[in-house]
């Protein structure tokens, strides 16, 4: 759901979904996957690349070889990523 708001730019809805999962002590590793993805892209959206990188490189040192990883790795590596993605400029 977090996605889907980010899709319409509805950052502080996405987060408001998402902080309740921060405290949470377990989740299935496609929970984590999922939960991680919706942090960086929330961090992306907001520009700051440093966050998200840091929620990338967490995840990617629990899950190596989850596929999205390498995209996710692009976008926080290219600047102005997620500008373009929305049509804006970047």
């Amino acid at each position: 759901m977090a996605q889907f708001y980010l899709r319409d730019g509805k950052i502080k809805e996405a987060e408001a979904l998402l902080e309740p999962l921060l405290s949470r002590r377990r989740f299935h590793h496609l929970e984590f996957a999922a939960f991680c993805a919706a942090q960086v892209e929330i961090f992306l959206a907001q520009g700051n690349r440093d966050a998200a990188s840091s929620w990338l490189e967490m995840w990617a040192s629990i899950d190596p070889d989850n596929p999205v990883l390498a995209n996710l790795r692009q976008r926080v590596e290219r600047p102005g990523g997620m500008r373009r993605l929305w049509g804006g400029r970047g």
